[in-house]
């Protein structure tokens, strides 16, 4: 694909622009990071066609130029929110670019389509205008959150804080204003829609809108534990993380939601972004499954199980990257369980305080505070006791959809990167070398293996070529649990980071287990290092036992 833009096979800059928009929904576990660099590709050709530079692309129609550059925002917004990538379309881009499309700038399509009537081709206008408006609003949110130059949050003092906390609160309420004004997102239990692509679309903004509250949510969450880090007498502590914890529980519950209507309707094959937004949902599904002792709440999280990983079996035929998105979720999912283990559950015990002795005063502080009270019945209690057990999951999770890798820990932030080494943890599932003797590792492998704890860039590669055939037969999980050390955000832009150290970590062999199937394969439960992972056992019998 490359090749058609290097070589000028085609010379139309309407058409490459057109192209590279239409590619940016291209990713693959070679090329993680594809999208953007298709989605520079596509400004750059915008541009051209603004600056008028030759008589080929002087007839190009206002109209046409308007809805190039909305294109762009859209995919800009949907990258930056889904993948957490820095954005390429900012505030002062937006001025003289981005009048209001109108039925106008439709005409063709408006009068002269046959494949839709004309009330259904203004109720998706409509649709579209609405996603739109959301793009712009996004435009703010994007730019505090994923530039890296204003997300270095350890050094916050308490005036920082509050500039940064009206900063999000003003977002905050610019986002309930839309969804106030926006038409309603399709319910789950509705009939069977006759104009299906209005409610399609119409998800699909709900889909973004929720995520970024939930991306909102988790900056603010790591603002406050930043600070309270540096800073034991932060008053109002408490009230903020309540105040997001009802953030996050309004934005996960909507994008669960909107993954079972998904589910439900067979919308997977029209919509790939939907991969991205699904690893949180999925993840505190799973943690509630586990915590919760109430019926209704344990059949609510088994939906949600069961509608995502329906979304992950569809994809597995259409998108490689499925393969990527599944083994990544699966050491996510581990990660989940130990933090479970060893934080959430026993967080309310007084015989497990917390009693590492060399542990800083700042975790002390914030996780003893609630270590005598009852268990926490769902992740948003559990949220509110300890939220760096939550900040510790969704970074994890933030750092493999940007850089297409699972972290170590050092590239996680300090304040989650302690709760680490300091709570029964140790270290990040998939950093911990393969013993000798564990399954799916061969013969020569094993003989290479030493003590140290992950391998280097060099070695890993050395190692490949050195047992290239006998890698084949390493499952995708396993291959995973290989991490790198890739780079941190630079205030380059994402896409310009070495690929190969992010490609490396997303190769995998042929053999791929679904999430659900995997977690429930005997091997793992009989693997001598293996994770138990019994709360992730979907089964009618188990769900009995339960309830």
């Amino acid at each position: 694909m490359w090749l058609l833009f290097d070589l000028n096979a085609e010379i139309k800059i309407l058409a490459k622009a057109q192209g590279a928009i239409l590619l940016t929904h291209h990713t693959s576990a070679e090329a993680p990071q594809a999208g953007s660099l298709w989605l520079t590709r596509a400004i750059e050709n915008a541009m051209v066609i603004d600056s008028h530079v030759s008589d080929s692309i002087k007839g190009v129609p206002k109209f046409i130029r308007k809805r190039i550059w909305w294109c762009i925002l859209l995919r800009d917004r949907s990258i930056c929110v889904g993948l957490r990538r820095r954005p390429q379309i900012t505030a002062r881009n937006l001025d003289g670019r981005f009048e209001k499309l109108n039925e106008a700038d439709f005409t063709n399509e408006m009068q002269g389509s046959t494949v839709k009537d004309y009330e259904t081709k203004k109720q998706l206008l409509i649709a579209l205008q609405e996603q739109c408006s959301l793009a712009v609003l996004l435009t703010e949110l994007v730019c505090l959150i994923f530039t890296p130059e204003l997300t270095a949050r350890q050094h916050h003092g308490l005036a920082e804080l509050r500039r940064h906390n009206s900063r999000v609160e003003n977002i905050t309420k610019s986002l309930l204003i839309w969804e106030s004004r926006a038409l309603p997102a399709p319910s789950v239990i509705s009939q069977p829609d006759i104009n299906a692509p209005v409610s399609r679309l119409r998800s699909l903004s709900f889909m973004y809108y929720y995520a970024a509250r939930v991306d909102l949510a988790q900056y603010s969450a790591l603002l406050v534990e930043e600070h309270t880090n540096a800073n034991l007498s932060f008053q109002g502590y408490e009230s903020s993380v309540r105040r997001i914890a009802r953030d996050l529980e309004a934005g996960i519950a909507g994008l669960a939601a909107t993954m079972e209507y998904f589910s439900l309707n067979g919308n997977v094959e029209y919509l790939p972004p939907q991969l991205a937004y699904a690893a949180m949902p999925l993840v505190l599904a799973a943690i509630n499954l586990k915590i919760s002792t109430s019926s209704l709440n344990i059949q609510k999280s088994k939906k949600t199980l069961d509608s995502i990983s329906n979304i992950i079996r569809h994809s597995e035929s259409l998108y490689d990257v499925t393969d990527v998105v599944a083994a990544g979720t699966n050491q996510i999912l581990q990660l989940a369980y130990l933090v479970t283990q060893n934080i959430i559950i026993v967080c309310h015990s007084p015989s497990n305080s917390y009693k590492a002795q060399g542990q800083r005063s700042a975790e002390k502080h914030v996780l003893q505070q609630y270590s005598h009270r009852a268990p926490a019945r769902s992740w948003v209690e559990a949220f509110i006791r300890v939220p760096r057990a939550y900040l510790l999951i969704s970074t994890c999770v933030d750092y493999s959809l940007a850089f297409g890798c699972l972290p170590c820990g050092d590239s996680l932030p300090l304040s989650v990167r302690q709760l680490v080494s300091s709570n029964g943890i140790g270290q990040l599932p998939w950093t911990i070398r393969l013993r000798r003797g564990d399954p799916g590792v061969s013969p020569e492998q094993r003989d290479d293996q030493n003590t140290y704890d992950s391998l280097s860039v060099d070695d890993r590669l050395s190692a490949r070529k050195r047992f290239k055939a006998a890698s084949n037969s390493v499952s995708s999980e396993q291959k995973y649990t290989e991490a790198v050390r890739s780079p941190l955000p630079s205030t380059e832009s994402n896409h310009d980071l070495p690929r190969h150290k992010c490609e490396t970590n997303t190769r995998f062999g042929d053999r791929i287990l679904s999430i659900v199937e995997y977690y429930e394969s005997e091997s793992m439960s009989k693997t001598k290092h293996s994770v138990n992972l019994d709360f992730l056992d979907l089964s009618s019998d188990s769900l009995n036992v339960i309830l």
